[in-house]
């Protein structure tokens, strides 16, 4: 079924009010997306494989649309209520004037998401008309596949003899399903040509045959097909008719698509039809909110033109660069080497019967990857929950291996893990059986003819668990599966230099150790500041981890940051570290320097709530050690390492850290009251309605907030109570345990590292939760803010009213474009009046944020 919306042509005037219009489409159809995310029941989700995109996500996407000129055709398969390419038509009337005409096509397979989007194209027309751009919408209700297969001449031609379109720009975020060998789906793109194991594959593929010359292509997808086998024929064809011109890495895999449980490692890409270019722009992000870091390097270092696999290389450092220059000069391969991998025989439910929890004399032992630790096999395990051995029988005897040498990679491993590449040798000896079965999750390396011997096999243990040949797996695999193909294209030392690696003890040594014995053997050099910098950037993520910080505040933003602080270089030793008073422009400045990694000016902020907050939450950095008073959102503001964390970071890697770690942690508690009682003086007494007493450390700030409780609090919610109150000294400045309570009982279950807002009031007669924020430097409740504070009060019952307040008016106007709809703005200096940026109510709960 194919609905048409209505062509529409323009008026011969520009019309004042396109801003106003474009805001409020973009909002509607994020309110749409956001009741549909809701609505979307996980077996659908399955089935269809669909996640429909935050506008951060489209924002960004839309943003690589190159220049075009006065007509535009648009594709957006998989279109969901239409939030792409309504991000996109927003995009081209701001940014591109000369644009005349627009003609969007659309497909969505779901009845319901169909509806949602032929409203969406309605509006695009209604903007559209007022900004004087001709506008065609076209939808189509069908599944973009078989309507692409025929539309592109495999089959039948279009309905009515139409000419197969071309277009200008196709904007996809297409559906992540994996189809079987004999599937209806996999079976049509094959009679296309296009050989895929994903359904996202198979519509990208697609939609790039349907580009015009010189058409752009811009989709976000799993980063799974830079890489793997099973990804190589797509590849192949995907870069023949098209190229890459820019990428950008989400390093973030829960951030991209929050409210709809995505883990995936997600990029964005733009790829053009047509020549190849000169450069790509490679771009990493440490979230949806925004870049970090930004590269032009050669295409083909992107793509090596003499790779049979065509593995897309995607360097977030120049350290992995610098990686892969060193290990493309090396020899051998495993193949020349007379080595080949394949995976364990085991898969655990198909012989569930024949497992058992403790080995005997008499069956086989059985591998786990729990087995491998410290480049060594462990075997048997004590307190290992997975059965350890197999009954022996003339059934399951074709499951085992001879007991010999082998090399055992971890297939998977958790994107938190220090290093993707975790290999252990496998010494008979440690083994008691004739044969040993490798479980399912672990890679085998072993001899072609004949077994391998123990000093290649100790050797290749410590090569593949070198920080050098971690750098160089992360260049194309943003998967934490290591595929036995990407083991097989590693570049290898020979064998005399792997055999020299294992006579020396430190094969199974400390991370350290690796690398030093790597660094000599086989770059035969003392030092390498490649080695050296991934080495420390890792140790100093893990060190995070010992303190306690959650996963997502230990990846290489946070890490640098504190190696920052602690004025620490590649080859600096962790007991020579000092504690200088620094700013976040310079740690931007440190992080260059010392380890070039080269963030944008607009990383500032990321730093800030992401890094340098959280520390300070944790107690391991003091703000203002020169001046206490001074406001903490001051330009003049430092930061500086607490005393008992320099003395602690300090024995980083010695012996002396197991015993200091919990000494440290015992002692955070007082150390943090200490520091917190050095900065109270002066202070902002607050009072809230309701006669409690507290105070905000000094600054115009937090002169804010206390007029919002003081003052708007007893305006527009009379007898709300006072949940929380934020202050840029302490996050948790008033945060008592009944109104803990009173948010769990809420539905609320609010992450400590979350992004709070500065007030949270609760009017108990509406059950209404009105988050605040109080502005006087940083940014209102705008898209990106608001979408945030939705996902932090996921699951409540309470309706939900986003207020900004801001002291005077000047500061309103200064910030007027970005202030989001359905939203309230208090001044200060007017308290008896309310702004209201939606039209339709009073001050109430958002439509997305109502009772259920």
């Amino acid at each position: 079924m194919e609905l048409v919306v209505a062509r529409s042509e323009p008026p011969p005037v520009l019309s004042t009010r396109v801003d106003g219009l474009a805001e409020a489409l973009l909002w509607d159809v994020e309110r749409r997306r956001q009741i549909a995310t809701a609505r979307l029941a996980e077996t659908d989700r399955g089935r269809h494989g669909q996640y429909l995109s935050p506008p951060a996500v489209a924002q960004l996407l839309a943003g690589m649309a190159p220049a075009q000129g006065q007509a535009v055709r648009l594709l957006d398969p998989g279109c969901g209520v239409g939030s792409l390419f309504a991000t996109l038509v927003v995009q081209l009337l701001r940014r591109q004037p000369e644009v005349r005409r627009i003609a969007c096509w659309a497909y969505e397979l779901d009845p319901s998401l169909a509806a949602e989007a032929a409203q969406t194209l309605r509006r695009c027309g209604e903007l559209c008309a007022e900004a004087g751009v001709a506008w065609e919408g076209r939808l189509q209700a069908t599944d973009y596949l078989p309507a692409a297969v025929d539309s592109l001449g495999w089959r039948l031609p279009l309905a009515g003899g139409d000419a197969a379109p071309q277009f200008d720009l196709v904007i996809a975020n297409p559906p992540y399903r994996k189809i079987e060998g004999r599937s209806p789906e996999r079976l049509l793109l094959r009679e296309a040509g296009w050989e895929v194991s994903n359904l996202y594959a198979g519509f990208l593929g697609l939609a790039a045959e349907q580009l015009a010359a010189h058409g752009s292509l811009l989709a976000i997808c799993p980063r799974s097909f830079c890489n793997g086998s099973y990804f190589r024929a797509f590849r192949s064809r995907l870069l023949r008719l098209t190229a890459i011109r820019e990428v950008l890495l989400l390093a973030e895999r829960d951030v991209a698509f929050r409210d709809g449980g995505v883990l995936q490692e997600c990029l964005l890409f733009r790829a053009d039809r047509g020549a190849t270019p000169a450069t790509v722009m490679v771009v990493e992000a440490c979230s949806s909110e925004g870049a970090t870091t930004a590269r032009r390097l050669p295409y083909e270092q992107l793509v090596r033109p003499a790779d049979p696999d065509q593995v897309i290389h995607l360097p977030s450092s120049p350290h992995e660069l610098a990686a892969d220059a060193l290990l493309q000069a090396l020899p051998d391969r495993l193949a020349t080497l007379g080595l080949a991998v394949s995976t364990g025989r085991l898969v655990e439910f198909r012989s569930r019967a024949e497992l058992l929890p403790r080995w005997e004399p008499g069956q086989w032992p059985v591998v786990h990857p729990a087995h491998l630790r410290d480049g060594r096999v462990d075997w048997p395990l004590r307190d290992l929950k997975r059965p350890q051995a197999l009954r022996a029988t003339a059934t399951t005897e074709p499951l085992t291996l001879p007991n010999q040498w082998y090399v055992l990679v971890k297939r998977f491993t958790s994107k938190e893990q220090l290093r993707r590449v975790t290999a252990a040798a496998h010494d008979p000896a440690a083994v008691p059986a004739a044969r040993v079965v490798v479980e399912n999750h672990l890679n085998v390396i072993h001899g072609v003819r004949g077994a391998l011997d123990p000093q290649t096999a100790q050797g290749l243990c410590a090569w593949l668990n070198s920080s050098a040949v971690d750098a160089w797996f992360r260049l194309f695999s943003g998967s934490t599966q290591v595929n036995a193909s990407d083991l097989r294209r590693l570049p290898t030392p020979t064998r005399n230099v792997l055999r020299q690696l294992g006579l020396d003890r430190r094969w199974c040594g400390d991370q350290r150790s690796v690398d030093a014995l790597v660094r000599e053997v086989v770059f035969a050099m003392a030092d390498s500041d490649l080695t050296a910098t991934q080495q420390r950037l890792q140790e100093a993520a893990a060190v995070l981890r010992e303190l306690g910080f959650p996963p997502r505040c230990c990846n290489r933003m946070a890490a640098v940051t504190l190696l920052a602080y602690l004025d620490l270089g590649p080859a600096d030793a962790w007991s020579a570290a000092t504690a200088p008073r620094r700013g976040i422009s310079q740690v931007i400045a440190f992080a260059a320097e010392q380890y070039q990694i080269q963030y944008q000016t607009g990383t500032r902020e990321s730093i800030r709530k992401q890094a340098v907050q959280q520390f300070l939450q944790a107690g391991i950095l003091v703000p203002n050690p020169d001046q206490p008073d001074r406001a903490v959102n001051s330009p003049a503001t430092v930061y500086q390492l607490e005393p008992g964390a320099l003395a602690l970071l300090r024995q980083t890697g010695s012996p002396a850290w197991a015993a200091a770690l919990p000494v440290y942690r015992a002692a955070q508690a007082t150390l943090s009251s200490r520091y917190a009682a050095a900065r109270a003086m002066p202070t902002v007494p607050v009072r809230t309605p309701d006669g409690q007493r507290f105070a905000l450390t000094a600054g115009d700030h937090n002169e804010l907030i206390r007029e919002v409780v003081e003052e708007f609090a007893s305006r527009f919610t009379p007898g709300a109570e006072v949940l929380y109150v934020g202050d840029t000294g302490s996050k948790f400045a008033f945060f008592p345990a009944a109104a803990q309570a009173r948010l769990a009982a809420l539905g609320v279950a609010l992450d400590p590292h979350g992004q709070m807002p500065d007030v949270i009031l609760w009017d108990p007669d509406r059950n209404w939760l009105v988050l605040v924020e109080a502005v006087t430097s940083h940014g209102p409740i705008d898209a990106k803010r608001r979408e945030q504070l939705l996902a932090l009060f996921d699951g409540t019952q309470a309706g939900l009213v986003f207020v900004t307040a801001f002291q005077r008016r000047e500061h309103l106007l200064q910030y007027l474009r970005e202030i989001s709809w359905e939203t309230e703005v208090w001044l200060a200096e007017a308290p008896t009046h309310l702004i209201h940026f939606d039209g339709e109510r009073f001050l109430g709960p958002s439509p997305t944020g109502e009772p259920a």
